[in-house]
């Protein structure tokens, strides 16, 4: 003898909604895992990398510029290399969620700008062009801008996922 099973009306919408509640918070909590694994363990070591470029641009730029021989050699030897190593790295890095893909793209596309900019600028200094050198500092604030971008958008998805900030 076969009975016909049925749900109490209300049953199946009650479960429905419960379900459609639940799936929409997953997406949200695998945001959250995917950002925080982002900030804990693959944006440290980058931004590590690109702090030590920046700091050897900086002992041999503004106030502690000496000539361009050291500035150019110190762009060449130390500089560019390190960019090219956080490129090497970061384009490594693959973001499971699209949210935090975006937010790793900005961050790409600050270190392109700057081993585009710091590349320029060395070819300004082989060429001794004020011209090309002035476009390689205006690439160069460029960069430090799309930086600056990256971290405000950083500070804002994690606060909007309730992680701690960077």
């Amino acid at each position: 003898m076969h009975v016909p099973f049925s749900y109490p009306s209300g049953t199946v919408s009650l479960t429905l909604a419960v379900l459609l509640f639940t799936l929409g918070g997953c997406g949200k909590n695998e945001v959250q895992r995917d950002l925080r694994e982002y900030t804990t363990s693959s944006l440290p070591p980058l931004r590590e990398i690109e702090r030590n470029a920046l700091a050897k641009y900086e002992t041999v730029s503004g106030e502690h510029y000496v000539d361009d021989a050291v500035l150019y050699e110190t762009i060449r030897s130390e500089v560019l290399p390190l960019f090219r190593e956080l490129l090497l790295h970061a384009e490594a890095v693959v973001p499971a969620s699209p949210d935090v893909r975006r937010l790793h793209d900005a961050y790409l596309a600050s270190a392109r700008r700057y081993r585009s900019a710091f590349t320029l600028y060395l070819e300004a200094l082989e060429k001794q062009d004020a011209q090309h050198e002035a476009v390689a500092l205006r690439e160069l604030e460029e960069a430090a801008h799309l930086s600056r971008e990256f971290s405000l958008m950083l500070h804002a998805s994690c606060e909007e996922y309730h992680l701690p900030r960077e």
